[in-house]
């Protein structure tokens, strides 16, 4: 979108992403699916996962670790095969003792996705567990109807990064730039309630969202 390829211009931000569902966020989707190969559940029985829908730089921006295969990325568009990564507790759960890599999964609509890559359980609905069984879809193939943007700054500070980012939001649309911008510390997402560094995610500290609010998390 044009608001995330001028955020990616500003000379304090060093990589600008989107995901459907934030860590400790409470906005969350899950979704059934089959295994190709394997008997067909009934009804109500089918194997489930939670998902998000992320740009290929969410990865970087969240520091997220991709423990085996790779991230998602650019060459994973609209019209390339469909590419998901999952997590550890999806592939434990869903092909013990298997490698996850390359294993395909049937979403809705009988469309077939190949896992690509592994990623580190993070701590996303709370601090207290890991998550559940996870999937990360590409937003390419994937379109989400809604998003949140995040951003990993360089060096600025909140305050100038927070008037940045209102600036840009304002050139594109002069209702954006009257969001309400909060700075708070580790982890005030949308609800203002603080939280300490979930698990899994190295960046999570230091990152800018950008949703119904503006946080900068450090």
């Amino acid at each position: 979108t044009e608001i995330i390829e001028r955020l990616s211009t500003l000379p304090d931000v060093e990589t600008v992403g989107t995901t459907s569902s934030l860590p400790l966020a409470n906005a969350n989707s899950d979704a059934s699916f089959e295994i190709p190969g394997r008997p067909k559940p009934t009804p109500g029985n089918e194997p489930v996962a939670w998902y998000r829908i992320v740009t290929p730089s969410y990865f970087r921006v969240m520091r997220l670790p991709i423990v085996a295969g790779r991230a998602l990325e650019g060459a994973d568009h609209a019209d390339a095969s469909l590419a998901i990564v999952v997590n550890r507790n999806f592939a434990d759960r869903y092909f013990p003792g298997e490698d996850p890599i390359g294993q395909r999964i049937e979403l809705g609509g009988d469309r077939l996705a190949s896992i690509v890559g592994l990623a580190a359980n993070i701590q996303h609905f709370d601090l207290r567990d890991d998550e559940p069984p996870a999937m990360y879809l590409a937003q390419a193939q994937f379109p989400a109807g809604s998003f949140s943007i995040v951003l990993r700054p360089r060096e600025a500070s909140a305050a100038a990064l927070a008037g940045q980012v209102r600036a840009v939001l304002a050139e594109v649309d002069p209702l954006l730039g009257g969001l309400h911008h909060s700075i708070g510390s580790t982890g005030v997402i949308g609800t203002g309630q603080q939280h300490r560094h979930p698990k899994g995610l190295g960046g999570f500290h230091d990152t800018f969202v950008i949703g119904g609010q503006v946080n900068f998390l450090q």
